[in-house]
């Protein structure tokens, strides 16, 4: 399992899991997602077995993401969920938009 800091900030890498989602986002919420994004499966620590699935979303906020949490091992069902927490979470009014312009201080106004 990889973990953040292993994992090398790429959109090219993205695995089917993680396309999956990106796609039920833009389905969703009518934009498209540029942050960064993880599906990972959740293992039982005594036989290794998939318990379950977690997906975090950056969203522009590296110190507070969002998690996903599904305990199941039915993968459909947590993509049901990932699209039913992302329709309803408001998830736009979570990251924080800036807007600033570069002005030349030094001619003349």
């Amino acid at each position: 399992m990889e973990s953040i800091r292993e994992r090398a900030f790429d959109h090219r890498e993205f695995t089917e899991d993680e396309k999956k989602v990106l796609q039920i986002i833009e389905e969703e919420l009518d934009a498209k997602y540029i942050s960064n994004l993880w599906v990972r499966k959740i293992c039982d620590g005594f036989n290794r077995k998939t318990v379950g699935y977690e997906l975090e979303l950056s969203l522009n906020n590296l110190d507070k993401p969002m998690y996903i949490t599904y305990m199941g091992d039915d993968k459909v069902r947590f993509f049901e969920l990932v699209r039913k927490q992302i329709r309803e979470d408001n998830i736009p009014s979570r990251v924080m938009y800036t807007y600033g312009l570069r002005m030349e201080t030094v001619k003349d106004c």
